[in-house]
């Protein structure tokens, strides 16, 4: 443990986000010692990690404590100076908050992400609709790992964007910035302002935010499944459906179906797998191979074995049947957040908060090419139908094209104005679909890269995106718990 901390650290050990109140962090600090008290433990391990966690926790109180003192004193220093007018101390209290900002974007430009989140705080705290602030004190949480805290930032932008422009949408490129260049706008077509042809024509209910989606191959089948420990099937023909439930609690964070549609397979937050026969509703097998969350899975053309990559940096081949790990494949050095297969099962393509993707041949577990032009997290990847090309997307909301063959760039596409959550190739090869935190679906011209459409219908960020086998049906999975489906 370190000697000393940064208030960004001080938050996160009390489970809060930067601009607490003081009472909210007298009462986080409260009920934190409590649970790591270290007489609450027997075990030596135990009682030696509560003593770290403890030591950890006052630390941070202490901070905070004194990171309170410290701006009460200069809210006072600033309150003396200005004047009993009420229409000055609005102007007084806009100055600050724009100082702040001020300051807050140059330490982003120097990289001080750290400092920079510290500053569009307190511009926050004399602005609470300061939506520029919001925004860029997100995108700094991005760069230090911070998601949860970036999520909700974006969350309040979206709010607040709603607010003051009353449901007329506009782009926000006139005082855009970028965290890796600053002064870079993101550049799209200005058909994305166009009425897009595809129309909702079914909603379903989850019922709580959904972080994993799939189609069955047959385009019958919906899989959903989030927060809670079930996965919900849902049956496009008739619209009825079944919930099937892990035996944890962890969140399911992503899910795949068979090739023949027949078997379904779930990721979760603990590391485990869960593998369910859908014809009967049965549970085939739980499989614990990796010691991080698993980001995503893919279940053999035949059915024997599941691939699947992991927070704990591998992919791990297991089979299905007997809940063994076949093989592991050291991949990358940071968390593995999705990977593709080729349509011929030939190549395996995987992506990394490393800011890399890898090819490898599927057969032999080779390494045979990796691309790293991306300038943050790559979060997401998708093949072509044809086995071609590659789509992958990330934390610089840039969405990349290569050619699979090569490794060199096709195109790339800009557009989005935060984190790429999810891509999807059409079925034809004409279109691909993206969605952001932001809570945009944007579609894409294939062949040309030009930007076509942006639907806005979901209130929260858009987790996953697919196409029907027939590429005329579009669906999306959001926060908000709703799965769109879309026709054109």
């Amino acid at each position: 443990m370190p000697d000393s901390i940064d208030i960004n650290l001080a938050f996160k050990t009390l489970n809060l986000e930067p601009g607490a109140s003081q009472e909210e962090i007298k009462q986080a600090y409260r009920k934190l010692v409590k649970e790591w008290h270290p007489d609450r433990f027997l075990e030596p391990a135990k009682k030696l990690a509560g003593e770290e966690k403890f030591k950890l926790i006052n630390q941070s109180y202490e901070l905070l404590k004194s990171y309170h003192a410290s701006n009460n004193i200069n809210s006072k220093q600033t309150n003396s100076t200005s004047s009993s007018s009420t229409k000055q101390n609005i102007y007084s209290q806009a100055s600050n908050s724009e100082s702040f900002y001020q300051r807050g974007m140059k330490n982003a430009q120097n990289k001080q992400y750290s400092e920079a989140i510290e500053d569009f705080t307190l511009a926050i705290r004399l602005n609470k609709n300061y939506l520029e602030a919001y925004k860029f004190r997100a995108l700094a949480c991005e760069k230090l790992g911070y998601i949860n805290r970036a999520k909700s930032d974006y969350q309040k932008v979206l709010e607040l964007e709603l607010i003051q422009k009353k449901n007329k949408r506009k782009k926000s490129s006139d005082n855009y910035y970028d965290l890796e260049g600053f002064g870079n706008p993101p550049v799209s077509s200005n058909k994305s302002n166009e009425v897009s042809p595809w129309k909702i024509i079914k909603t379903l209910n989850h019922g709580n935010s959904i972080s994993g989606l799939a189609v069955s191959p047959d385009g019958n089948l919906i899989a959903s499944g989030g927060i809670k420990n079930k996965v919900t099937i849902w049956n496009l023909n008739t619209e009825k459906s079944f919930d099937i439930f892990t035996k944890n609690r962890q969140n399911i964070t992503c899910l795949t179906f068979s090739q023949d549609s027949q078997i379904i397979a779930s990721g979760s937050d603990d590391g485990s797998i869960f593998v369910w026969q859908l014809s009967t509703k049965k549970l085939i097998n739980r499989i614990k191979v990796h010691s991080g969350p698993v980001y995503s899975v893919i279940i053999s053309p035949d059915n024997q074995t599941i691939i699947s990559g992991s927070g704990d940096t591998t992919i791990k081949i297991s089979h299905i049947f007997m809940g063994e790990m076949l093989q592991v494949i050291k991949a990358h050095t940071d968390a593995v957040c999705s990977l593709a297969m080729s349509p011929k099962n030939k190549i395996l393509a995987s992506c990394s908060s490393d800011k890399t993707i890898k090819l490898w041949l599927l057969k032999s577990r080779k390494l045979i090419n990796i691309l790293a032009e991306h300038l943050g997290w790559v979060t997401t990847i998708d093949i072509s139908p044809n086995g071609q090309m590659i789509a992958s997307g990330g934390s610089d909301k840039n969405i990349i094209l290569w050619d699979i063959n090569t490794g060199k760039i096709i195109k790339t596409l800009r557009g989005h104005h935060t984190n790429i959550l999810s891509l999807a190739f059409s079925p034809d090869s004409q279109l691909i679909a993206s969605t952001s935190l932001d809570g945009n679906l944007k579609l894409w011209n294939l062949s040309t890269g030009e930007e076509l459409y942006t639907v806005y219908k979901h209130s929260k960020s858009i987790n996953t995106v697919r196409f029907s086998p027939d590429s005329n049906r579009i669906i999306s999975a959001s926060n908000d718990g709703i799965i769109h489906i879309w026709q054109c």
